[in-house]
């Protein structure tokens, strides 16, 4: 069973941030021709036309400029705006208590004076001249440690005070693109639709096949299949033709009935393979699904 907070990995910032967009560009400019370079369609997220950009698997073409916004990004608008002021609220706080403790606090520290004077107290034995001064050693060390208390005091109450004025900004609730319960605008939508049709393997695929893996209970989705082979994480409509980067676009497959799938990039061994257990695979919904 996937845990209910599965959808708090999916984070556009994140996965943006290990993409290299100038080879991105590039790769994708080189598989598409002149398509992205001509800017034969406004960009999906501004609306204006552009020179440099990529062209999405549904042929919508998202502008450099835009890119680079959304690779700010790490929350649906609503819950972006929300950890922005909290992220200021609180460094506006840290700077603001690291003024006021330079300026005002007080760190304790006895006087030794006092262990010395009682100490002396042993050369008094031998000499009571050395009275004289086990007095002078106690009354310099004890003054010192009252007026050391005073300050002490003073700050631990000058630093109450602060903390009642300025108390810790309270973390906002933050919902994820994929949390069924977040609200998503008109923008946020754009933006999954950006990563639902990006070009290629998508930045967060280690992140889908997980999601997938697990919702399909690690197991082959082909009714009946035994197999315990390695499983792929297989596109059921192909990003060619429109498919998309979603969990409900995607199935498990063992190696084998991976292998039969005939669309590009198999049909080396869709023509190799004769056997009783052939087997087109395309969508399927498991009979036998394990027990959640």
């Amino acid at each position: 069973m996937i845990a209910e907070t599965w959808h708090t990995d999916f984070n556009p910032q994140k996965f943006l941030s290990r993409v290299s967009l100038t080879q991105l560009i590039e790769r994708n400019e080189a598989y598409n021709e002149s398509s992205v370079t001509d800017a034969k369609s406004p960009c999906i997220f501004c609306g204006k036309a552009s020179a440099r950009g990529i062209l999405l698997n549904d042929k919508s073409f998202l502008c450099q400029q835009c890119y680079s916004e959304v690779a700010m990004i790490s929350y649906p608008e609503r819950y972006e705006a929300l950890r922005r002021q909290f992220v200021i609220a609180r460094e506006a706080r840290r700077l603001a208590w690291e003024g006021f403790r330079e300026k005002f606090e007080h760190k304790s520290d006895e006087s030794s004076l006092v262990f010395f004077g009682w100490a002396s107290l042993l050369l008094a034995l031998a000499n009571p001249a050395f009275l004289i001064l086990t007095a002078i050693l106690l009354v310099i060390g004890y003054t010192k440690n009252d007026a050391n208390k005073r300050k002490t005091d003073e700050w631990l109450g000058r630093k109450s005070a602060w903390e009642q004025v300025n108390p810790e900004p309270r973390e906002p609730e933050l919902k994820h693109f994929h949390d069924p319960s977040a609200y998503l605008s008109e923008k946020d939508r754009l933006v999954l639709k950006i990563f639902n049709h990006w070009p290629g393997y998508p930045p967060f695929w280690k992140y889908l096949r997980a999601v997938v893996i697990s919702r399909d209970s690690n197991r082959c989705q082909v009714t009946r299949c035994p197999s315990r082979l390695g499983l792929h994480v297989h596109h059921m409509r192909p990003v060619a033709d429109g498919g998309t980067h979603t969990p409900d676009n995607l199935v498990s497959l063992c190696d084998f009935h991976h292998a039969l799938e005939p669309e590009k990039g198999h049909e080396r061994i869709w023509g190799d393979i004769k056997t009783r257990y052939f087997t087109l695979v395309c969508g399927h919904e498991r009979s036998n699904r394990a027990t959640q």
